[in-house]
């Protein structure tokens, strides 16, 4: 009689054991699929070596969501990333992501932060239609884009030699011979 009883709650044990455990399984798993979000998509014209999924998303130092995926986007020159990010807010006309690394580690995140004037000039045209929103990417930190008044210097010089600022010698010296105009 004692081997039955010892049978039955073992065999409980087991199974109420196995219960749990594939719990415990699907309520990981499901935390992960239920988080609160929005997915958005940026593109980067540059590597981003050092990302990885489920890296930090990060809005001026506060981290905000993680990285879902990373490949090659339709056009097959830039680097799709896909970001599920926790703020109720709308991040693609007010944002703009830049690619960061923490510390010597090498571990890179993505930054967002407020979009300033004349940034998204930098930002990589897209020749196909995204499947999410679209957060516009910076210029590479090694790559910065040249200061606004070095890009806007041919129309200042053009400008300034229409208005007759710039004007030729009338006679023509030894050195430079240029004929009067």
């Amino acid at each position: 009689m004692s081997t039955n009883s010892s049978k039955f709650l073992i065999g409980l044990f087991v199974i109420i054991g196995l219960m749990l455990l594939s719990a415990t399984i699907i309520w990981v798993g499901a935390s992960r699929i239920l988080m609160k979000g929005s997915l958005y998509a940026v593109y980067f014209d540059e590597s981003v070596q050092g990302l990885q999924v489920d890296s930090a998303i990060k809005y001026r130092g506060v981290e905000i969501g993680t990285v879902q995926s990373i490949g090659v986007a339709p056009d097959y020159r830039l680097i799709e990333v896909i970001m599920k990010i926790d703020l109720e807010s709308n991040m693609e006309h007010q944002t703009i992501a830049s690619l960061k690394t923490a510390g010597i580690t090498g571990i890179v995140f993505i930054e967002l932060d407020r979009i300033a004037e004349g940034e998204l000039s930098g930002s990589p045209k897209l020749s196909f239609k995204s499947d999410y929103p679209v957060i516009p990417s910076r210029w590479p930190i090694w790559n910065p884009p040249p200061p606004i008044w070095i890009r806007q210097l041919p129309v200042s010089i053009k400008r300034l030699a229409r208005a007759r600022w710039i004007r030729p010698s009338r006679k023509p010296s030894a050195y430079c011979p240029m004929p009067a105009i």
